[in-house]
């Protein structure tokens, strides 16, 4: 950078100071404006030039601190534009064309000069030196222009922008490279270039697309119009056009256009990509609830001549919970897929398919034409789901042995007919649940008292709610004794509620909707771990313990926390281990058999025993059973109630008894309510009894038979010598008896 010219100084490096008088006259008589700065070597000249106001330089070659060229190279070194004029003495060929060679503006010979020469000298070196700092302004504006043009192309590459440049009144056009990329169209020239753009443009976006080319548009606010471009080579490319006029005419007319083509084919697919996980399931990639109910406002609004139904099925697996727990997620997720896979190709061209969550699933069948047509509808969908689950046409592995079944609820209205799509949803779902209620594994039509009996059911849920908040639940105890004798052994903890309003209630009034809504994982721990305190307080007391049992559902069967859950209980109450009996019915352990077996092996593994409820009832396989880590077997009280000398009854459990001797099980007999049972029940050998013969379930502060050693009720003993009913475990001398958390007694 150059001094400035307004404190700019001539600096005359002389050590002659006649010499420099002279010089410093002729200079101001030249009237250069310059005032003249005079010192006698080079080490002065140098400090000078570093302060930065030095023009022009008068150097003379003989100085006492440097000879010859020195004096040139250490000023040209320290700033390289600012101009020299060489003084030297007689030799001046030689020197002269030297000090030109390294870099002086001019020479002069000392006494063979006219006056003037100095003046004219210094005014040519610094118009010289000023043309050369144009140049290198120039120079320097050249690079940075080449450099700004380069990264220009470079930001346009990266961010595929391409632009164009559009002189309205010599028309031409001026193309980016970038643009020429992107398009494949290159030497365009003129504006038939925007002919050829759009002739790449598809067909349905040509109209659209011509907007960026018009000069009447270009009056308007900006234009900005998305597209798709089919290039040369095939490729489809989505394209977001930008124009607007950048320079006007002075009657307001555009003269010049400016424009940008962008390429944002992966934006459009990341937004459609969005747009499609906005609407679907992630997992089976079918249409979500918003789809279904949007599509069917529509439906439900276009009347048809033909009188046909709009029917809805809410269609959700059985038992799928257990699968997911007992498997695995991921299997449960496959499973999931190979159900909706199978569900897409049992429908109808007309038919849609959601997933509304979890395990549930809605069809939305169209222009149904009567119940004839619905029942087709529901048992193609009902058959679809029980087929073996395919994944890439092969069963899953994951998933063998596991049944797959589905309840369904139906609910249908006419075409045209005012109806809320999400009332006639909710009634299906209504459906679907009194399927459950029902058995599962079938169908249900929707009707009026569904409604009522879903309107109790969502009254039930949100009170036992507030029941499980507020200690409205309490746990009665039955005895469980030996027939013999009637001496108490244990006792089963059995769930009631104190309803603030209806009373006291019973478990099948409110337990199938604990189980529905899940409410009956806190509902059992909280009757486990009271029945467990109340139990070890009562044994304190005692000189002879007191077994109990209390029931596990199925939803506790798959709660992953079971088994810290029991622990926590036992450690809590200081009940010992052994003295608790954990009790499933035969049904409920059925379901995934292998899955029960681990489940209650890790209970084992606790030190509790484990119960099979309701024996004789369900579908065991004999098979299972000799694998299940089980202690006793619990025969149901219809066969109980059988039970005559020679009826059905006595010979079934006859049957049971024999099948735990073998296995080395214990036998319970439930709901024994007469002498003359009692007496069977003891001829056939079982061993433990309960029911209203010895007592009804009571408080545990109602529960006298706790404290006493003797037989319960008044019933007598029966002094009669019995075989062994069960292989005594664990150190163990007495069958541990059934828990149940929603007894019937």
């Amino acid at each position: 950078m150059g001094p400035d010219h307004a404190r700019a100084v001539l600096l005359l490096v002389e050590d002659d100071a006649d010499y420099a008088g002279l010089v410093r006259l002729t200079c101001e008589a030249g009237d250069l404006a310059l005032p003249v700065v005079h010192v006698s070597c080079a080490r002065e000249a140098m400090l000078r030039l570093a302060l930065g106001d030095v023009r022009c330089v008068l150097l003379d070659l003989s100085l006492p601190d440097a000879r010859g060229m020195d004096a040139l190279h250490l000023l040209r070194e320290l700033d390289p534009h600012v101009p020299v004029v060489v003084l030297t003495g007689q030799d001046a060929d030689g020197i002269g064309v030297s000090a030109l060679q390294a870099g002086a503006q001019d020479f002069l010979v000392k006494g063979q000069h006219p006056p003037d020469a100095v003046t004219r000298a210094i005014r040519f070196a610094l118009e010289r030196a000023d043309r050369q700092a144009a140049e290198r302004r120039q120079e320097q504006l050249d690079d940075r222009l080449q450099l700004r043009e380069a990264q220009l192309s470079e930001a346009q590459r990266l961010a595929r922008i391409g632009s164009w440049e559009w002189d309205l009144v010599s028309g031409e056009v001026l193309w980016s490279e970038e643009l020429q990329r992107l398009t494949g169209l290159a030497d365009v020239d003129g504006e038939e270039a925007f002919g050829r753009y759009l002739g790449l443009v598809a067909e349905e976006d040509r109209p659209q697309a011509a907007r960026l080319f018009s000069i009447e548009a270009a009056q308007d606010p900006p234009v900005v119009v998305r597209h798709r471009l089919v290039r040369r080579d095939g490729t489809r490319r989505w394209v977001q056009g930008h124009m607007t006029a950048a320079g006007w005419a002075e009657d307001g007319e555009p003269v010049r256009v400016i424009g940008t083509m962008q390429d944002v084919t992966e934006q459009k697919h990341a937004e459609d990509l969005l747009a499609h996980q906005a609407l679907h399931d992630s997992l089976t990639g079918l249409v979500k609830r918003e789809v279904l109910l949007h599509r069917l406002e529509r439906v439900l609004a276009e009347p048809q001549a033909d009188g046909s139904l709009v029917a809805v099925v809410f269609l959700d697996l059985d038992r799928f919970k257990w699968v997911n727990d007992s498997r695995s997620h991921a299997a449960g997720d496959r499973l999931l897929v190979g159900v909706a896979r199978a569900l897409e190709r049992a429908l109808r061209p007309t038919d849609t398919l959601a997933r509304f969550g979890g395990d549930e699933f809605v069809v939305l069948c169209e222009r149904v034409q009567g119940e004839q047509d619905v029942l087709h509808i529901v048992q193609r969908l009902a058959r679809a789901v029980e087929r073996p689950v395919l994944l890439g046409g092969m069963p899953d592995p994951s998933l063998a042995g596991v049944q797959v079944t589905a309840s369904l609820g139906v609910a249908t209205a006419l075409h045209g007919v005012h109806a809320d799509a999400e009332a006639l949803v909710r009634d299906a779902d209504i459906a679907m649940y009194r399927a459950k209620e029902r058995g599962r594994a079938r169908f249900e039509v929707f009707d009026e008292d569904m409604r009522e009996r879903a309107t109790a059911r969502l009254q039930t849920q949100g009170e036992l709610t507030a029941a499980l908040a507020g200690e409205q639940l309490q746990v009665h105890y039955q005895p469980v004794v030996d027939p013999r004798t009637g001496i108490v052994s244990g006792t089963e903890a059995l769930v009631r509620w104190a309803h603030p309003e209806r009373g006291l209630l019973l478990p099948d009034e409110f337990v199938p909707h604990a189980e529905e809504t899940g409410l009956i994982v806190g509902v059992g721990a909280a009757v486990l771990a009271e029945a467990c305190a109340t139990t070890a307080a009562w044994n304190r007391a005692r000189t002879s313990a007191l077994t109990v049992a209390v029931n596990l559902s199925a939803r506790q069967l798959s709660d992953p926390r079971l088994v810290d859950v029991v622990a926590e209980a036992l450690e809590r109450s200081g009940l010992p281990p052994h003295l608790l009996c954990l009790e499933v019915t035969e049904t409920v352990v059925m379901e995934d058999a292998a899955a029960s077996a681990r489940v209650l092996a890790r209970l084992r593994t606790v030190g509790v025993h484990i119960a099979i409820d309701d024996f004789g009832t369900g579908y065991s396989s004999l098979a299972y059973l000799l694998s299940l880590p089980v202690d006793l077997l619990k025969v149901d009280r219809s066969f109980v109630a059988a039970v005559t000398d020679d009826g059905p009854g006595a010979a079934i459990v006859t049957a049971v008894i024999a099948l735990a001797r073998t296995l080395g099980l214990g036998v319970v007999a439930e709901g024994v309510e007469t002498l003359a049972q009692r007496g069977t029940l003891v001829d056939l050998g079982v061993g433990s009894a309960q029911g209203w013969l010895w007592g009804r379930a009571v408080p545990a502060e109602e529960a006298d038979w706790v404290q006493a050693l003797g037989p319960a009720g008044d019933v007598p003993p029966l002094l009669v010598e019995l075989p062994v009913s069960r292989r005594p475990s664990s150190g163990e001398g007495r069958a541990p008896q059934r828990p149940r958390v929603p007894g019937r007694s």
